[in-house]
């Protein structure tokens, strides 16, 4: 059995799309998950499962979500060590404000290969719109921001969906090493 995180988009925002963390977990159960843990309201999942393809469980995950709680909720699944390899890549983890100011967007689709993600994305127009102490990265499907004024009125932020062109979920760097932490308790010691 592999340790899998999923993230889940747009679920107990504003009172919309409300989903218990104890009912998430039973459907995950119920999907073959042992071991499930959530971390937060959002949408954080850690567990187990023999699946060994991501896209399989993505699918197989996003439809008994569906099912359970009558609307869609796309789902990004990650293996743990593509996970922590996403966490490893950050180049913001040393900043002393990051577990607040950095953001990772991860992509929900397919990542891109290097060579064709500087071709889909205009690096220039976001560039333009990020704010002068914006910082950012775009590595194969992740974009790690550094926003030390905090990304509530950022207008990248406001604009990254289509600047980017894809559909993304964000995490700040506090919540990703606290799931890569909750994910640990599953490793051997």
């Amino acid at each position: 059995m592999a340790v899998w995180i999923a993230l889940l988009r747009g679920i107990n925002v504003g009172g919309r799309n409300k989903v218990p963390m104890q009912a998430l977990r039973d459907v995950i159960e119920r999907c073959g998950g042992r071991n499930v843990k959530t971390y937060i309201q959002s949408g954080n999942l850690v567990f187990m499962h023999e699946e060994d393809d991501a896209i399989a469980l993505k699918a197989l995950l996003e439809d008994a979500i569906a099912f359970q709680f009558g609307f869609p909720v796309p789902v990004l699944a990650l293996p743990l060590e593509q996970f922590e390899e996403l966490l490893s890549f950050c180049p913001y983890a040393s900043k002393p404000d990051a577990e607040k100011n950095v953001h990772c967007f991860i992509y929900l689709e397919s990542p891109m290969a290097k060579e064709h993600l500087d071709d889909a994305v205009d690096l220039a127009a976001l560039d333009r719109v990020a704010a002068e102490r914006e910082e950012f990265t775009l590595r194969q499907n992740v974009f790690y921001l550094y926003a030390p004024d905090g990304i509530g009125r950022s207008k990248l932020v406001a604009q990254l969906g289509r600047l980017l062109g894809v559909s993304t979920t964000a995490r700040n760097f506090k919540t990703m090493r606290a799931i890569a932490d909750l994910a640990g308790d599953f490793l051997p010691n």
